[in-house]
């Protein structure tokens, strides 16, 4: 919050706006009037004060001169900078004291004037009141000065009791470990190298940009005073303060970037003050130590450009007053067709730096008020989704029909959950990349499975109570390919799924979430994708439990694996119950995907069903059996469903009797019992001589 007293901004402009006026027109700059008021101050008087609320980006309304300065382009009136008339002594300053920059990039200007024969004392009414209704605390005529120099053109200053200072010298460097100070609100602190310091010959005497030091402070027997106007590196500032935890009206500045020309013009108009007010003789001269000189900002626009821009019809010398009322300089003006002209952007307006800000400030100076509405009527052609994007979409919404809910987890995850996983030591799952500056441990691998992002949910989900889930996550993982390599990274679906299938019911028991409703729910998403031929086969991956999880192979490929996960995982990360995972790659889904799905004519005909039982040996998959009778039962079979898997005593060791509900149907006609019974004497046939499969018994639907 920076406070505009209106008595002291009108001192700067000739007729200025009203307050209420002022208000209106800073908001085009992003400047919010949080109040205005009247304010009283010890004396009883009363002042209108604005409070602003300055962005970032604009530290040049730290000052009333800068506020001034846009209050005198808005309104087109012109800006008066307050005089600094200084007499000078015949002593030279150089002859007196000198300044040592050590660290150039910490403090690109340093500015010094010697000031003498002063008289300490409490300042007149009038420089005591605008302090006050700043929200500042009068504390005697030098120290007002200087603060009320920072309010008048947003630079700080800091005096110095020049006798207190050893070798009357003045030296800006880096703080020494373990060196001390005792600021001027009387705490010690101990500083560290990172921070910059004002020091004399031996020792700190201010933290630099942030506050001063209580043994060169002016106290009432001060003569002599060395005054500092400066120019920080705004992140040394920043780090600095946050290191100190201490803000104060300087440090607020200084981070934000200065003005590196107001420190000359703030510390002349600081010396004639003292000079005035507290009697004292300035030394002649200044020094000024400029080690890193800032170029001038020269942008070039093109009137053209601003034009179709803001939709008006300005000349290019339009352009260039508008410019020049903000303290632009136009330097060129070319005679080409678009109007190009060359800018110099001035040194205290560091937020400008394309031509795109120029155009706006034109803009806004324009009056965006006076630029008419128009309609512009455009042909909008919807996007084109590439085919990955669709499918990808496509499979969200399956997974969501079938009750699935999405989670967005941290790319990130903590490398000591992939060690919880059970993985073998060659696994590519252990292929984790490290981040170079992680946020912390927990987040600083980047992740080779969705499986960690899921259980973590889940975790997130039962502590509160949340049991039954049904999550899904699709996702970019990655694997490293070596020091010298970019990150090998796929795309990945994971699926989890625990507690019960449905909500329970007063008439029956809730069933618990098992393999096969896992199975179902990838069985549909690949209907949905309309994925044929794909293979579930009995898998071996530690991080299932023992015979309970498989592999999803499509044209040989293992695109996936799915299963219960191994009770040491689910303990490891810290869950209750069973929990059954899927983990598939989705570009080998979505490069299999059919594009269209065919339709058939509903028959008018029935079908006919034949049920048969096999007893074959216990480790002949029952899904070669159902290949085996697709095989052999010809055109007319419509559909095979597995209805029962007995293994008891009436079996021989070793054999499994599985049974089969065949339905058979023609578009053209009622099939017959004789085609009916050759189709199925087929199936027999084909399942005895391959397999050595014996009919348990066959029965007539």
């Amino acid at each position: 919050m920076f406070r505009v007293p209106y008595d002291w901004l009108k001192e700067y402009v000739d007729a200025p706006l009203s307050s209420g006026e002022l208000a209106w027109a800073l908001s085009d700059i992003g400047v919010e009037v949080g109040a205005v008021e009247s304010t009283s101050v010890e004396n009883g008087d009363e002042g209108v004060v604005l409070d602003l609320e300055v962005t970032a980006n604009r530290p040049d309304l730290l000052g009333i001169i800068g506020v001034a300065r846009e209050v005198a382009a808005i309104s087109g009136r012109t800006l008066t900078l307050p005089p600094a008339p200084i007499r000078e002594a015949e002593q030279t300053i150089d002859a007196l004291t000198s300044v040592d920059v050590q660290d150039a990039r910490g403090c690109p200007r340093y500015c010094a004037r010697l000031i003498t024969d002063v008289e300490v004392g409490p300042s007149p009414p009038w420089l005591a009141r605008r302090l006050e209704l700043v929200g500042m605390r009068p504390l005697n005529n030098v120290v007002d000065i200087t603060n009320y120099v920072l309010m008048e053109y947003g630079q700080p200053l800091h005096p110095f009791d020049f006798d207190e200072l050893i070798e009357k010298r003045i030296v800006v460097r880096r703080a020494r470990p373990g060196e001390q100070i005792v600021t001027i609100d009387d705490v010690e602190r101990t500083l560290t190298s990172d921070l910059l310091v004002i020091a004399d010959a031996e020792r700190p005497v201010a933290l630099a940009g942030i506050m001063g030091g209580r043994e060169t402070e002016i106290k009432p027997k001060t003569r002599n005073v060395l005054l500092e106007s400066a120019l920080f590196d705004p992140v040394v500032i920043r780090r600095g303060s946050k290191a100190l935890k201490l803000e104060t009206e300087a440090s607020f500045r200084f981070e934000r970037g200065g003005d590196p020309e107001a420190v000359i013009s703030a510390i002349d108009r600081a010396a004639a003050l003292i000079e005035e007010l507290a009697g004292g003789t300035v030394v002649r001269g200044r020094i000024d130590c400029h080690p890193l000189p800032r170029p001038e900002n020269v942008i070039v626009i093109r009137q053209a450009k601003v034009n179709q821009i803001l939709g008006i019809d300005l000349t290019a010398g339009e352009t260039a007053r508008l410019l020049e009322r903000l303290g632009f300089r136009v330097t060129d003006t070319a005679s080409a067709p678009d109007g190009t002209m060359s800018v110099v952007v001035p040194s205290f307006r560091r937020d400008i730096s394309r031509e795109i800000d120029l155009v706006e400030e034109a803009g806004r100076l324009y009056g965006y008020a006076n630029i008419p509405s128009r309609h512009r009527v455009r042909e909008f052609v919807p996007a084109r989704r590439e085919r990955e994007d669709k499918e990808t979409q496509r499979l969200c919404e399956l997974l969501v029909a079938q009750g699935c809910l999405e989670v967005i987890s941290y790319s990130f995850i903590d490398p000591r959950k992939i060690d919880l996983l059970n993985l073998g030591p060659d696994d590519e799952r252990r292929s984790t990349i490290r981040l170079r500056n992680p946020l912390s441990e927990e987040l600083s691998v980047l992740r080779t499975s969705l499986i960690p992002g899921l259980l973590r949910a889940a975790v997130t989900n039962q502590h509160r109570r949340a049991d039954n889930l049904r999550l899904f996550e699709i996702g970019k993982v990655f694997f490293s390919q070596g020091t010298d390599e970019l990150p090998l990274e796929r795309v990945r679906l994971g699926v989890l799924l625990m507690g019960v299938c449905d909500a329970p019911f007063w008439g029956r028991d809730p069933a618990p979430v098992g393999f096969y409703d896992l199975k179902g729910l990838i069985e549909g998403v690949l209907d949905g994708l309309r994925i044929g031929g794909c293979e579930i086969v009995p898998g071996d991956d530690p991080l299932y439990a023992p015979g309970q999880s498989a592999h999803l192979e499509l044209d040989g490929e293992v695109i996936g694996s799915f299963g219960e996960l191994a009770s040491s995982v689910v303990r490891a990360f810290d869950l209750a119950g069973p929990v059954y995972v899927l983990d598939a790659d989705v570009e080998g889904l979505i490069r299999r995907a059919g594009e269209v799905r065919l339709y058939e004519k509903i028959t008018r005909y029935p079908a006919a069903v034949r049920d048969v039982a096999f007893v074959v040996e216990e480790s002949i998959p029952v899904g070669d059996l159902l290949d085996g009778i697709r095989e052999a039962a010809g055109n007319h079979l419509e559909r095979i469903q597995v209805f029962d898997v007995y293994r008891g005593e009436q079996l021989p060791t070793g054999s499994k009797s599985v049974a089969f509900s065949l339905s058979f149907r023609a578009a053209d006609r009622t099939l017959t019992d004789e085609e009916i019974d050759a189709a199925s004497a087929a199936v027999v046939d084909l399942l005895r001589e391959r397999w050595g499969a014996a009919v348990r018994g066959a029965t007539p639907a």
